[in-house]
Parts: structure tokens; sequence; C-alpha cells
């Protein structure tokens, strides 16, 4: 092993390993076997591509953390010669490309050059049984976690059948067919029964959900936790090459337990039927399937594989570490029976999307797409079009500094019984939103390998704090923002408390990237590092100080006119009578906060 490794238990991690045999240099591919019996540790035998970084599945099926130590011989190599070369370098890349389009559609391969796209192709041949042309290919499903559905009580649930379009008869006959014969759904003789109706989807073509309102009603919750966005591309900061997996009709793939199924049942015209496989709008659908993603990629996240649902990104520095890791996700998709949606996949690039993200080296910007949709959003007309355009637009509300100042004559219209009526002031903030977001704005990643900063500065009516670190020129970048309104008590505070309140309001609301590494605190206040050392502390500041002290840090003296952007933050939300959310700068709507450090 590279380095010491600790395996929780029933668990399963990729161990990096390297060979001491020169013989690698002289062979295209290595056979690992395992070389150290190691009690409730499971090494998996490896086919991988010569490497001077290889990995390795070990999986821990005991109740207590097993420790690796650095240096242990974990396993033993074997060259691997392949026999009758010609024949398999002979690969017909126009053949393979017919054959990929024949179960999955197209791969957008036009980003690699020739070399590369050949080298692609061959490694996507060898997994070809992991992707799915359409629903049909799904009739294995996955048994390695059942979804439950635990009800408050066990009175059923009926409902009488919607009535469907005439023109849209057909159709449902025809799903219902389909879902049949792949065993996704089956007959029921359930005394519970739920409607269904037919969405039309973007590509015109229609999908078949249940309306299980009644039943989620009774159903009890599951606090499984959904992954934080932000948190998923923070792990991606110093990756250069990205590859995004998306799987086919990911909760199709999940089986229900077969006690429970019944409680699915739903009705149509022709019959009662239930769901064998999880299906749209049932209650904790997404939580259940995060749990059986996250058992399935377990101990994959430090190699920057991250997963939300049924969306899998893979991050590297290099090729040959990123072929590796697509190696590893593989080897488990087939291991656990789930398939990918080719035309959804994209492999080896520099910039991708992700998450409603576009993702590059060390920097993220909102998805061109969803942006276009925010663009050609139309005036709203009811309160309801007013909803949808905060919906959309609020999902990048990070990147917008002061959104809600902002957003504040929008919201307003959609408070209960206010009466909808359309001004200059609305009008005003409907555009400015637009334009912001239209104006491509960046924030930089974290680079939790170097230490943070943050300016922090009070002014009479609110606080603000910006969260940066410095590059190798001295100029810091922004990674992230935040603004508050002072409350009422707080207004009456003194200039020295309010400083002190603005850096533990910037120290606690970044904790997660400041606990436990040292950083910097740039703020304007000279006497605060008397206050913080006072003997005979007032309670507020003895409680302020107490909650600084798990902090590792070191204040500097920065004036106002000299720390410009905490110092805009703090006044720039003066006159409103919102509290402003944290939001992610994108260097006040450019990438960059060139400001020096003096």
């Amino acid at each position: 092993a590279n380095k010491k490794i600790i395996v929780p238990p029933f668990s399963q991690l990729a161990v990096p390993v390297r060979s001491k045999n020169k013989l690698i240099k002289h062979t295209e591919q290595i056979l690992l076997l395992p070389n150290k019996n190691i009690d409730n540790l499971l090494i998996a035998r490896t086919v991988s591509l010569a490497s001077d970084k290889l990995f390795i599945n070990v999986m821990n099926v005991g109740e207590t953390p097993i420790h690796i130590n650095k240096n242990a011989s974990l396993v033993k190599m074997e060259c691997l010669f392949v026999s009758n070369k010609e024949k398999c370098n002979g690969i017909d890349t126009a053949q393979l490309g017919e054959d990929f389009e024949c179960w999955g559609g197209n791969f957008q391969l036009d980003h690699l050059d020739a070399e590369q796209r050949d080298r692609l192709l061959e490694f996507l041949k060898v997994y070809k049984d992991v992707f799915a042309h359409s629903v049909t290919d799904l009739s294995e499903g996955c048994e390695t976690l059942l979804h439950k559905v635990d009800l408050s009580d066990d009175i059923p649930v009926r409902q009488r059948h919607y009535k469907v379009p005439h023109h849209l008869k057909q159709e449902l006959d025809r799903q219902i067919n389909e879902l049949l014969d792949i065993g996704i759904i089956s007959p029921s003789d359930s005394p519970y029964a739920a409607p269904v109706v037919l969405v039309k989807k973007k590509d015109q073509s229609y999908r078949l959900c249940t309306d299980f309102r009644k039943l989620n009603l009774k159903t009890l919750p599951d606090s499984f936790p959904i992954p934080c966005i932000t948190d998923l591309v923070d792990n991606l900061a110093d990756a250069t090459l990205f590859s995004s997996l998306d799987l086919c009709s990911g909760f199709f793939q999940m089986k229900i337990h077969p006690s429970d199924r019944y409680k699915t049942a739903f009705a149509t015209e022709h019959g009662l039927y239930e769901w064998n496989r999880v299906p749209f709008g049932l209650k904790n659908s997404p939580n259940s399937f995060q749990r059986l993603m996250s058992l399935i990629l377990s101990g994959l996240k430090p190699l920057q594989i991250a997963v939300y649902l049924d969306d899998i990104i893979i991050a590297s520095k290099t090729e040959e570490e990123h072929y590796n890791k697509l190696q590893l996700v593989f080897e488990r998709l087939r291991q656990h029976k789930l398939k990918l949606k080719p035309s959804k996949c994209s492999f080896l690039k520099t910039k991708i999307k992700y998450l409603g993200f576009l993702v590059t080296e060390g920097k993220v910007f909102p998805d061109k797409d969803n942006i276009s949709a925010v663009e050609k959003f139309k005036t709203p007309k009811n309160s309801d079009q007013v909803r949808s355009f905060i919906g959309v637009s609020g999902f990048y509300r990070r990147f917008i500094e002061n959104y809600a100042k902002i957003a504040l004559p929008l919201t307003k219209l959609t408070k209960k019984n206010c009466k909808f009526q359309w001004t200059p002031e609305t009008q005003s903030a409907f555009d400015k939103l637009k334009t912001v977001l239209t104006q491509q704005p960046c924030l930089s990643l974290p680079n939790f390998k170097k230490p943070f900063t943050i300016f922090t500065d009070a002014s009479k009516y609110a606080l603000g704090a910006v969260l940066c670190q410095e590059d190798e020129h001295q100029f810091f970048h922004p990674v992230a923002y935040a603004s508050r309104k002072l409350k009422n008590p707080e207004i009456n505070y003194s200039t020295v408390e309010k400083e002190m309140l603005g850096v533990v309001f910037g120290v606690t609301h970044f904790k997660q990237y400041l606990y436990g590494k040292h950083f910097t605190v740039y703020c304007d206040q000279a006497s605060l590092s008397y206050a913080l050392n006072v003997k005979d502390p007032t309670s507020r500041i003895a409680r302020w100080v107490m909650t600084l002290q798990q902090f590792d840090y070191k204040i500097i003296h920065k004036p106002g006119k000299s720390n410009l952007t905490a110092d805009y933050l703090s006044r720039y939300v003066e006159n409103t009578n919102n509290i402003v959310s944290t939001q992610f700068s994108p260097g006040a709507l450019h990438c960059i906060i060139a400001e020096r450090r003096t």
C-alpha cells in the first residue's frame, strides 16, 4: 500500500498500490492476486493496465476497523501477455461505433483525438453489459438493497382510477404491457389502489406516473441524507479530467421489498397492478436510492468519485488515473447489476456538466442550458409564474450577490392573499436577475491543501464576510461569501462588538472549511485583539471568545478602505429589510478578486 489505510467496518475501499517489479514497464496488462491473509479483509483479484499507479479493491466484512500499514505487501503481480495481438489491435472502430449505437446511442467523443478515442472505445467495449439501450434492458434489476414502504397504519388507501383521454389509451396500454413484460410491474389483488396519469416529457413522449399523494401522507419518512450539491462540487477542486455517468431509469433498477409491493398498487380501466421496482412519486424513493448508491460506491469518495442519486461523477488529474477510477466504478456497477444510459454519459472531458453546473479545473459556472431557460422566461402574468421564475433563478442564488434583496419585490407577489400587480419595481428586479445570470458568473473551487483567509467587516446595519484563498502571485481568489443584516438589538452594539460579531459570523458560517486548520482573519478594527484577550469580558464577548476558541486562527487588522470586498458586502445590505443568506461569490460577477495582501 502507498500509505497507511483504515478500512471501516462493513465497507469497501479502493487502495492505491505500487509495484517494485521492473517488468511492469515491459507489459501492457497485469494480474494482481491476494498475497496476504488478514482476518475479515477480502482482497479482490484485479486485472489492470500496467501503470505506476494501481488500485485494488479491499472489503472489511468485520465489525471493527482494519488498519493496513504503509508498504504492506497486499498483492503479488503477474504479467499478462495478450495472444493474437494483431487481431486485438485491429479493432474496426467504425463497426464498434455501430455496435454502440445499436445498444445505447452515440457517445460524445469529438473532444478526443484518434488515439484517445480508440482507447476509450476499447475500454467501453469491455463493459458493454453495463450499458442499457432502454427500459427493456433492465429485466434483472439490483437486489443489493430493497426499498421498503413503512406506513403509520394498516388501513388501505383506495382511489378510483383517473379517466384517460381517448388518444392516450393506446399509449397507456403499450406502457403497461411493456412494464409487465420486463417485470417492473405485475398484476395485483391488493386492497390498495392509486390512480395513474401520463405526463408529457421534453421529447414529447409520455411517462407513466402514479398518484401516490394519499399513500405518501401515511408513509413514515426515511432520514437518509441526500448529498449537498455544494459539497460534491467542492470535492472536484484540483481535478483536470472529468467523466459523468447517468443510470438508465435509475429508480426502475431498484427493487421493492416483496412484502411491501402490494402497497404500491395502482388501477387503470383494464385492471389492478403493483410495482416491483421503485416508481416515480413514491415517498422516500430518493432517500432509499441514495442509500443504495452510497453503499455500492462506498469508500470511493476520497478518490473524487461522487454520486448524487443516479448521477455519478469521476474526477482525476491524469488519464491513467482516470481509467483506473472508471474501472473501479464499472466493476461495482457490473457486480450490482446496475446499467448506464450511454447518451447521458460523458468521458475524459476538461469541462463537464454536473447537477446544473459546468465544472472545469478550479472553477464552476452555471449550466448555460439552464441559464437560457431563465433568459427566455417571459414576463410573469400571475403569482404562479413568479414562483416558477424564483425557483429557476434561485437555484443559482449562490452566484448572485444579495439575491434576496434583488428578488424582494418578486417574493412579495408570492405571499398569500397578495394582489398580483406588476410594477416598474418588480420589472426591474425581474430584468436584473436575468441580466446577472446571463453574464456568466463564476466562482473558484476550494483547495483544501492550501490555507484559507477570511475578510470580515461590520457596518451600522449589516455584517459581511468573504472566504478566500491566495495563489502563488499573492492574489486572493474568492471561494464563498456571506452577508446578513443586523438584528435590532445588534444595531446598538459598539463598533468593537460589531466587528467581533462579524468575525464570529464569518468563522462559524464557513466552519466546514476552517475547522481543524490554521487560517487568517482580516478585519477593520485594531482594538479587536484587545477585546479577545481582555481578562474580564462582558457575557456577550465571553460567549464569542468561547466560540472562537475552537478554531486556530490569526487576526490581522486591515482598514475598511483596504478591506474592500467585505466592507462592500456589509454596507450593500444596509437598506434592505431581509437577511441575506449565504452566497457563493462570482467575485462580484467576475472570476477573481485581485486584492493583494498589504
